[in-house]
């Protein structure tokens, strides 16, 4: 899932997929894209922070934490 097209598609799928019956997918996703780089991986991590699934805000929150994003 090296590819740009792929990556893209992890992070739209993170909106996409936003219904409380597919918390497992969003945590994947979370997990998948934490080696990728770039500012719209973050936005998009952080905003699962707000999502109403505890599984999910966690999984968000081990996300960003184990990035090494430039300050």
């Amino acid at each position: 899932m090296d590819t740009p097209e792929a990556v893209d598609h992890m992070v739209s799928m993170l909106d996409k997929k936003s219904s409380a019956k597919h918390w497992g997918l969003r945590c994947c996703l979370l997990e998948g894209l934490i080696p990728h780089e770039g500012e719209e991986i973050t936005k998009a991590m952080a905003e699962r922070l707000e999502d109403k699934v505890p599984y999910v805000i966690s999984a968000a929150a081990k996300a960003l934490g184990k990035r090494r994003d430039p300050v």
